[in-house]
């Protein structure tokens, strides 16, 4: 799985990378699940657009989302089939955690792309107890929300969990955006990376500073 990466680019250096209209990001060594992060997807333009990361499909009533899909079985899932036809996204990192007993760093060359998903809910106004001209439901913001997809590893991460995210050359993120790019398709990348072990601060998502990604 994927639940911790970093990202040290800034807006500018995002919006040059994939080609986007952008938005102001500060670098993050320590992005976590919940916290609003940048994505890169394509509607009317191409845009990098700040969403908040865990999925929750918009039929759901529940507020907790999934970080991850599994990419044999995205097509098929009903919390991500939808996302999947129609709305794609790519994470941006230049490295991810993972945890064999101590917290490892995997950092790549280059900013990368992640194959992503996004999902938009708009709050149901009409709650219990309410009626359909407004209420305690007005002023709702309208929930934007994404998940990385997984593979199986390659060799490098293999040594240190049983599945990857789905990392994309970049001759592959028109395909990702654009659906021509099927989730099938997604065989582990042997990204160029250096993997070392890390300081257990990784642990503590309010820990979010250079020092996290150095070697112990």
């Amino acid at each position: 799985m994927c639940g911790r990466y970093s990202l040290r680019a800034t807006g500018e250096e995002l919006t040059e990378r994939f080609g986007a209209d952008g938005v102001g990001f500060e670098p993050t060594y320590n992005a976590a699940p919940g916290q609003s992060l940048p994505v890169v997807r394509e509607e009317e333009r191409r845009s990098l657009d700040l969403l908040d990361w865990g999925l929750v499909p918009s039929w759901s009533d529940d507020a907790d989302g999934y970080i991850n899909a599994r990419s044999e079985t995205v097509a098929e899932k009903p919390s991500f089939a939808e996302a999947y036809e129609g709305r794609r996204c790519l994470v941006p990192v230049d490295g991810f955690y993972e945890w064999d007993d101590d917290p490892y760093y995997v950092g790549f060359e280059r900013v990368a792309g992640l194959a992503g998903i996004w999902e938009r809910r708009v709050p149901d106004r009409r709650q219990s107890g309410l009626d359909e001209f407004g209420g305690e439901g007005d002023g709702q913001e309208v929930q934007e929300t994404f998940a990385i997809l997984t593979t199986e590893p390659n060799e490098q991460v293999a040594r240190l969990h049983h599945r990857m995210a789905a990392v994309l050359a970049p001759e592959e993120e028109d395909g990702w955006l654009d659906g021509s790019l099927t989730a099938d398709e997604l065989d582990p990348r042997d990204e160029p990376a250096t993997v070392r072990r890390v300081s257990e601060r990784v642990n503590d998502p309010s820990n979010d500073d250079p020092s996290l990604v150095e070697g112990m």
